[in-house]
């Protein structure tokens, strides 16, 4: 007999009302000209000839398409090494151009007093109407604390490129490129992991026409500028000539409320029980929804992840239990129309055990960058921890908290499996109760090999254990 789980999960019809509560939508156009602040995360710890690339980069967008020509201008800013770029793409009769511009970082609304030769590459600056026209909404959800509207797209790329709308301000909010090969290929936009616009408005007009105008004069040369790893090399290219000194100063003038990072920080660190609901993005088009119970005392932690089942009904759900110092086993579960109800259970499905409360600091975190009071990220800050193997390379593991030591964001980019886990609740010592962390399966059979195929396809990750 099929075992009901004593776990209070919702059903699917929940599952998607929380998604869209006010049904689908479609993603509205680019405006024909804008300016955007952002926030960039690169895909992994990128190195150039042993030096390793920053971290997170400060970046103003403007674009105009008001002529035939669609025009993008990216103004980057590094935080760590301090260093300026100044780039302007163009996509003009089936040619993909882009300029290196010499300009004043302190002084970003003014014209650039030079503009290097042209280079060729197969970015593409987009049609305002790239996200309307290839991209679906997947579901609305908080996205670091505001109420967004998120949408998935993809061309070849297996895992799907990704954008959020802020459901208040009708504004583009945060980009995430799962695949590092520029799915779309974007510049600049579509070259890191993560885009997060702090800000995001149209303007009435811009001057990328008459840059566009002195720019085209000469014949370009090629120089690949796709990827993030093109990006990070034409950095430190002679074209590029290392980039311009900026300051921190000019950084904060452009996201306010960052701080200076603190070298003793101490990293953040889990209660000793946590109970959250969150929206996770595995390698599919569709987010999962997913509960995380958490008791250091009681030495288990229980992830429960609710899937679509091959149509568009969340109807597959997997819990893994993860006891302290073991790997636990994995139950799937199906819904039977009234609930949830245990169908088979893998031994050592789990694949890792318990991770330690502080395993921020287990991991030997760095912190990147601290903001208080911030429109877009209120106070927070964000760790990374690089990981790397022989098969897969080098990865980070993200993981933003505020302030109260709360978890907002915990991510990791590239990946093959979990990338992004957006948390929706995140409880400290909450009361939970004994049965969430008994473990069902003395009563449950042992998985045959399609369910063994399912339990495969479910996201995991490494967390970080003594």
């Amino acid at each position: 007999m099929p075992i009901p789980s004593t776990i209070p999960v919702p059903s699917p019809s929940e599952i998607k009302a929380l998604l869209f509560p006010n049904g689908k939508m479609n993603p509205p156009a680019l405006p024909n000209i804008w300016q955007a602040k952002a926030l960039l995360t690169p895909p992994g710890s990128t190195t150039v000839g042993g030096t390793p690339r920053d971290e997170l980069i400060a970046a103003i967008f403007t674009y105009d398409c008001t002529t035939t020509v669609p025009l993008l201008r990216a103004q980057l800013y590094a935080l760590e090494s301090l260093k300026y770029f100044d780039l302007l793409f163009a996509s003009d009769s089936g040619s993909n151009l882009w300029w290196s511009l010499q300009s004043d970082p302190s002084m970003p609304d003014d014209p650039p007093t030079k503009i290097s030769s042209a280079f060729t590459s197969s970015i593409v600056v987009p049609a305002p109407s790239l996200f309307a026209s290839e991209f679906t909404h997947v579901g609305s959800w908080k996205t670091v604390g505001r109420q967004s509207h998120a949408f998935s797209g993809r061309r070849t790329a297996n895992p799907s490129t990704w954008i959020w709308l802020d459901a208040q301000r009708n504004r583009y909010r945060r980009m995430m490129n799962v695949d590092s090969s520029n799915d779309f290929g974007l510049p600049i936009l579509g070259s890191f992991y993560f885009v997060d616009f702090t800000t995001f408005d149209p303007l009435v007009r811009s001057d990328l026409p008459t840059l566009f105008a002195e720019a085209s004069k000469d014949t370009p040369g090629v120089l690949a500028i796709r990827t993030y790893r093109d990006l990070a090399s034409a950095m430190v290219s002679p074209e590029l000539g290392g980039g311009i000194a900026c300051k921190f100063t000019d950084i904060q003038s452009i996201l306010p409320g960052l701080e200076a990072v603190n070298p003793g920080a101490v990293p953040p660190k889990w209660t000793d029980s946590v109970h959250s609901q969150c929206f996770m993005m595995g390698q599919d088009s569709y987010p999962y929804y997913c509960q995380l119970w958490y008791d250091w005392n009681r030495g288990c932690q229980v992830t429960v992840f609710v899937q679509k089942t091959g149509g568009d009904e969340y109807e597959g759900r997997f819990d893994e239990f993860l006891p302290k110092g073991r790997v636990g086993p994995a139950v799937i579960y199906r819904w039977s129309g009234t609930q949830w109800e245990a169908v088979c259970s893998q031994a050592n499905g789990g694949f890792v055990p318990m991770p330690v409360p502080d395993f921020v600091t287990a991991g030997r975190a760095t912190c990147r960058a601290s903001f208080r009071g911030s429109d877009y990220f209120g106070d927070l800050t964000i760790w990374s921890v690089a990981l790397g193997d022989q098969n897969s390379g080098w990865s980070d593991f993200w993981y933003w908290f505020d302030h109260a030591g709360r978890g907002v964001i915990f991510s990791l980019a590239p990946a093959r499996s979990l990338t992004l886990i957006d948390y929706q609740t995140f409880d400290q010592n909450p009361a939970i109760p004994a049965d969430v962390f008994k473990d069902p399966t003395p009563s449950i059979p042992a998985c045959a090999d399609n369910n063994l195929m399912a339990l495969s396809a479910r996201p995991r990750f490494r967390p970080i254990h003594h």
